[in-house]
């Protein structure tokens, strides 16, 4: 398996026991290198994909919620900023 954007290599869970926490910072990694901001919004999209990024704008709603001028990356079925 590999980053959707820079096709980075993940640890398969038979490699390695710390594979989960290897591969999220793999996929944070892989969506602020490449500038995959999509926009700025408050709205939170109904249907992200794996490696996209979001401005979050100010009074965001949902899971967004207080997380205002933050970098909003879905990764892994869920959101970091």
């Amino acid at each position: 398996m590999t980053t959707p954007n820079l096709n980075l290599p993940e640890l398969g869970s038979n490699q390695n026991q710390p594979d989960v926490t290897h591969n999220l910072a793999l996929r944070m990694l892989d969506a602020l290198a490449m500038h995959v901001v999509i926009d700025q919004t408050g709205t939170v999209p109904v249907s992200p994909v794996d490696g996209q990024a979001w401005i979050v704008g100010v009074a965001a709603t949902g899971d967004w919620a207080g997380h205002d001028n933050e970098i909003a990356m879905y990764i892994i079925g869920g959101w970091y900023y």
